[in-house]
């Protein structure tokens, strides 16, 4: 994911880091006597997310911890008071029931390999590796957020200074652009329409509102998911362009990004 800051003839881009607000350290763990004495107990408990930083199990039933029938809990010797801290634990780090909550930070250091620019363009990168050629028109300014996948589709979205939210901008699937609206596409070709002849450019509202109702649903869950799919068609396929409150509700997550 990556920031992109547009401003006349420079763009500033940082790739953020994702954090699972969630997340546990190794020292907020052992500040646990019984799991500081005990290395192998915590992961009864919890899962690793990388190094030095855990996860509680969504699948935590603390009436079998209190009673010691949760699996494999018998083979370490536990007193009452370890089990009612390992209890108030698990309590404080509960799972949210709408699903995982991440944060995002900008990486400060700077990959001069990107920062020399062109006769026409200054590009600053942020970030330990750019996945994607760098694009600028002379109509854009302002943020834009783009989501990078491993299967080359880009999802960019437009920082709306009026609406205080970023708002669908731009589908890129390595073939064709789809774009939210025209003012996005009028903004994105000023200067490639020569570039990208052989590209097919796709602002169809049905086209973009079944790429967009697929990709909402990788950060919602399956009952959300459809809430919002639902939601998203109408506003498409309706060009409207008043209300983002569904985006707001995917991304509820996503924050701390400025």
């Amino acid at each position: 994911m990556y920031l992109e800051e547009h401003d006349n003839k420079e763009v500033i881009i940082h790739q953020l880091k994702a954090t699972d607000c969630n997340s546990i350290t190794e020292e907020e763990i052992n500040d646990i006597d019984c799991f500081k004495a005990n290395k192998n107990l915590k992961f009864l408990y919890v899962e690793t997310l990388s190094d030095g930083t855990y996860k509680l199990k969504a699948n935590l039933d603390l009436a079998k911890i209190k009673d010691e029938s949760w699996p494999r809990q018998s083979e370490f010797s536990l007193t009452e008071s370890d089990i009612d801290d390992i209890i108030d634990f698990c309590e404080d780090h509960a799972l949210p029931e709408s699903g995982t909550e991440l944060s995002f930070s900008k990486i400060s250091e700077i990959n001069k390999e990107f920062s020399k620019g062109s006769e026409d363009l200054t590009v600053e990168f942020y970030g330990d590796t750019l996945k994607y050629k760098v694009h600028h028109s002379d109509l854009q300014k302002g943020y834009y957020l783009r989501l990078v996948f491993a299967n080359n589709l880009q999802v960019v979205y437009k920082y709306d200074d009026d609406l205080n939210t970023f708002t669908p901008y731009m589908i890129y699937d390595a073939k064709k652009y789809s774009f939210a609206n025209s003012n996005a596409k009028n903004e994105y070709l000023y200067i490639e329409k020569a570039d990208k002849k052989s590209e097919d450019i796709n602002d169809d509202p049905s086209w973009w509102s079944k790429i967009w109702s697929s990709i909402s649903g990788w950060f919602s869950s399956n009952d959300d998911a459809k809430k919002e799919d639902n939601i998203i068609k109408d506003k498409v396929d309706n060009n409207s362009g008043g209300e983002t409150s569904w985006w707001e509700s995917t991304w509820t997550y996503i924050k701390n990004i400025f």
